[in-house]
């Protein structure tokens, strides 16, 4: 994972939202708008691209909303994650960091980790 971390780095940061997902998006006078600042820092654009697809990732329609999530990137700037594979192992790795927030948390996480065990089977296949 430090190979594609340090790669990363070729590029210059930014704002990112570090957290987008379609519970931080929301219609206001006909226009869509993001709100949720409490993950909005300085970073690289990719793993923010990451974050974003990860959470949606499983959904039956994720080849196409891959595609209209690129179209629209496009249309505001160069696209940045031209290499999947890295994409990919940075979804993993957020998967990763979440699921060790959960068993830090106090209660019985037995089904949740079940789940989340579907879902690190789902990117290994």
């Amino acid at each position: 994972m430090a190979p594609i971390l340090r790669s990363l780095y070729d590029s210059p940061g930014r704002l990112i939202h570090a957290d987008l997902h379609g519970w931080n998006v929301n219609v206001y006078r006909g226009r869509l708008t993001v709100l949720d600042f409490d993950d909005v820092l300085g970073g690289q654009p990719v793993p923010d691209i990451a974050i974003t697809f990860g959470y949606y990732r499983g959904h039956a329609d994720y080849p196409a909303w891959l595609e209209a999530y690129e179209e629209g990137y496009r249309a505001f700037g160069e696209w940045p994650a031209t290499d999947r594979s890295v994409v990919e192992a940075l979804m993993i790795a957020r998967r990763l960091i979440c699921t060790n927030y959960v068993l830090k948390l106090p209660g019985d996480w037995t089904e949740s980790l079940a789940e989340r065990e579907k879902l690190f089977e789902k990117y290994l296949e």
